[in-house]
């Protein structure tokens, strides 16, 4: 509640419903995930309150013909910005370490 917020957008390079794209932002300083919802019928994934300042994980994961895929994307919240992803595939080890790096 103390930093000034905006919106903010993650914008996926390919089809979200093809993936199942679920996009997280994960906070370098703070203990707080939070998840970011699909606007329906398009590639941008909308926030409204994001901490302008802060640093944090655009995180992305997905699943598409049984094949993981993954993004990562460093941010400094920015006014209105909009931040691009576009998924990787990811073999599941890979997938968990790096997920258990942001613990």
């Amino acid at each position: 509640a103390g930093y000034t917020q905006t919106p903010i957008t993650l914008r996926q390079g390919d089809a979200p419903i093809s993936y199942g794209t679920q996009v997280y932002l994960v906070f370098d300083d703070y203990n707080t995930v939070i998840h970011i919802y699909n606007v329906a019928n398009t590639n941008d994934f909308l926030y409204d309150y994001a901490p302008v300042g802060l640093k944090c994980l655009g995180v992305a994961v997905g699943v598409k013909d049984s094949v993981l895929y993954m993004s990562l994307v460093p941010i400094t919240i920015g006014v209105n910005q909009t931040y691009n992803f576009t998924l990787s595939p990811v073999a599941e080890d890979v997938l968990k370490a790096q997920l258990q790096l942001l613990d």
